[in-house]
């Protein structure tokens, strides 16, 4: 299991029984950075390399600062350098 999808199946825990557009919005936005992440691109590509920046830096960051407190977070979220 990657860092990505153990922070996804976090997150979907968390928010199984919260139905408001937000949570929606949330898990939805995790599962597609997770896939996009997680399709076999190589690690050395410096195009990849960026692309990979911008859904973490841009996208998944914020949304785990907002989930960080929650008991059970991903210990691999806490380093910074994700």
């Amino acid at each position: 299991m990657t860092t990505y999808t153990g922070l996804l199946q976090h997150i979907e825990t968390v928010l199984a029984n919260d139905s408001t557009p937000e949570a929606a919005a949330h898990r939805s936005a995790i599962a597609t950075c997770t896939q996009l992440l997680d399709m076999g691109y190589p690690e050395d590509d410096p195009i990849i390399a960026k692309y990979r920046e911008g859904i973490r830096g841009g996208i998944l960051t914020p949304i785990v600062t907002l989930y960080a407190h929650t008991p059970g977070f991903p210990t691999a979220w806490r380093d910074p350098e994700l």
